[in-house]
């Protein structure tokens, strides 16, 4: 038989386990469109080192790829979601960075629920205003 060059391995790759790798992306980040993205990475990645793939070790080798891709993202994700030490401090000295705008609409539906919750007959005006106001449980 002859040698099988690497778009057809490729291919072969992509058909048996493209399947998997998606399902395993798609369980380990919550993001199907994420999922897509990470799945088409794994099988670069695979294109890429063909030759070093192991005859019959093809299937662990994409998944634990496919894996670490996951993890590299959920780990970027963390970081551009962790906030930054200016973030921090803005927030302690009580800084804003909304506009005028927000903050007229901020003050305008606190004012239209403390409307609402005098309204309200007792007890619940009163656990409305200790729960939504003071934020106690």
């Amino acid at each position: 038989m002859g040698t099988i060059n690497s778009n057809e391995k490729l291919t072969d790759l992509m058909d048996r386990y493209k399947n998997l790798v998606f399902s395993l992306c798609l369980r380990m980040t919550g993001d199907y469109f994420t999922a897509e993205d990470l799945s088409q990475e794994t099988f670069l990645v695979a294109y890429q080192h063909l030759s070093e793939i192991a005859k019959g070790a093809e299937k662990s080798w994409l998944c634990r790829v496919a894996s670490n891709k996951c993890i590299d993202y959920l780990r970027a994700a963390e970081r551009r979601a962790a906030p930054t030490e200016d973030e921090k401090l803005e927030e302690a000295a009580g800084v804003s960075r909304d506009g005028p705008l927000e903050l007229y609409l901020a003050k305008s539906v606190l004012s239209e629920f403390n409307e609402q919750c005098e309204n309200l007959k007792e007890p619940y005006r009163t656990v409305a205003k200790l729960r939504f106001s003071e934020g106690k449980s």
